[in-house]
């Protein structure tokens, strides 16, 4: 579970090559009732199948529905034992890349502005109203992960979230010996597979006054999680 461009979609990849999980025929499934879900999932004789082969068996929801807030009671409802993998990025350069992906799907003129600094200030001034996203999504809201995981650590406690940053991830793929162990997954070497869902396009990169803006804006929320979860993730 992440938001969008915080490294979901690679860390999918790489779940799905395990030989333990049954991944659903759609890796994101933007409907948050579970009964809508179901027909997406293997069956209780498929997930048999692949426990008495390897061990054990796992599916999941691997959408990064993280702004979805009532995702987590329904999860808990439906799955109440379910495990939870949070993966979360530096906001300020989740930002940036979810900028970039709304100029790969839509064009420049599918952004808020053409200039990532216009971008970012149409969005401080309309909050906390989002700013129009081509994506539907919101920009500074997806990256407000305190309340964002609020509700998840309400309905599945502590125990039951292995948080990762996507950073860790991104630098060192078998931090996924981590994520199998607390799945209670069979362990497996890692086979590395390419980086997946990353943006061909090419721009001028962030410019230091939205960067600056940016943390400024996410350190309260930054410094709620680290109280949240117990740990320091290392952004500014």
């Amino acid at each position: 579970m992440g938001s969008i461009k915080g490294g979901t979609s690679d860390l999918a990849a790489n779940l799905f090559s395990h030989p333990s999980v049954v991944p659903p025929f759609a890796k994101e499934v933007f409907d948050t009732d579970p009964e809508v879900r179901r027909e997406h999932y293997p069956t209780v004789t498929e997930m048999r199948r692949v426990r008495r082969q390897t061990g054990n068996a796992r599916t999941g929801y691997f959408t990064p529905a993280l702004t979805f807030l009532d995702l987590p009671g329904r999860y808990r409802a439906a799955v109440p034992d379910a495990k939870v993998v949070l993966v979360l990025r530096d906001p300020v350069s989740r930002a940036y890349s979810q900028y970039k992906w709304e100029l790969l799907v839509g064009g420049p003129e599918a952004a808020v502005a053409p200039a990532y600094a216009a971008f970012v200030e149409a969005s401080l001034a309309a909050y906390p109203e989002p700013a129009p996203t081509y994506c539907g999504l919101p920009l500074l809201r997806s990256g407000e992960y305190d309340v964002l995981t609020a509700a998840w650590l309400a309905a599945f406690g502590l125990d039951r979230i292995h948080l990762v940053r996507s950073e860790d991830y991104f630098a060192d793929r078998t931090t996924l010996a981590g994520i199998y162990e607390f799945l209670e997954l069979p362990a497996i070497d890692f086979v590395p597979v390419p980086r997946v869902n990353e943006n061909p396009l090419v721009t001028p990169g962030e410019d230091p006054a939205s960067k600056a803006l940016l943390a400024e804006f996410y350190r309260p929320h930054n410094r709620r999680l680290e109280e949240s979860f117990g740990r320091d993730m290392g952004w500014t």
